[in-house]
């Protein structure tokens, strides 16, 4: 099984663009400039640990032949919950006030939040990338 290395590479640059565009519609910022530095902060707090942490994880399950969709959705979801609360953390510390009136505690929203956005770009970049879910086993027996 080859993977369409045009397809991971679409799928690298498009799904990670999904919680950026679900953010600025979920505040649905008034301001144009807001919504699009909103946007455009996500896309890089998720392209950037797409490429580190994903492309080495696909690139070794394609070398053992392990590439499936099944096999990406755990590192995806911890990913994820990792990205989602850096991201939560910087901008609160960053929006807070002077005053630091705000602070951020993790809470089970954001790693259910975290962990349900890994997921679903997850399920999103293997579907665009065109990887199976599972594999189908090979039983001796049926042969």
């Amino acid at each position: 099984m080859g993977i369409d290395k045009q397809r991971m590479w679409l799928a690298f640059l498009t799904a990670p663009l999904l919680p950026g565009l679900l953010l600025s519609i979920t505040l649905n910022a008034r301001d144009g400039a807001v919504t699009g530095a909103i946007f455009l902060g996500s896309v890089v707090f998720c392209h950037l640990p797409s490429l580190l942490f994903g492309l080495p994880l696909v690139l070794y399950l394609e070398s053992r032949k392990k590439l499936y969709m099944s096999n990406l959705i755990l590192p995806g979801a911890c990913v994820g919950i990792l990205v989602f609360h850096l991201f939560l953390a910087y901008v609160v510390d960053f929006y807070g006030g002077a005053d630091h009136t705000y602070t951020y505690r993790f809470s089970w929203f954001s790693w259910l939040a975290g962990g349900g956005l890994g997921i679903v770009i997850t399920i999103l970049f293997s579907v665009i990338a065109g990887y199976p879910a599972a594999r189908m086993f090979d039983r001796p027996d049926r042969k």
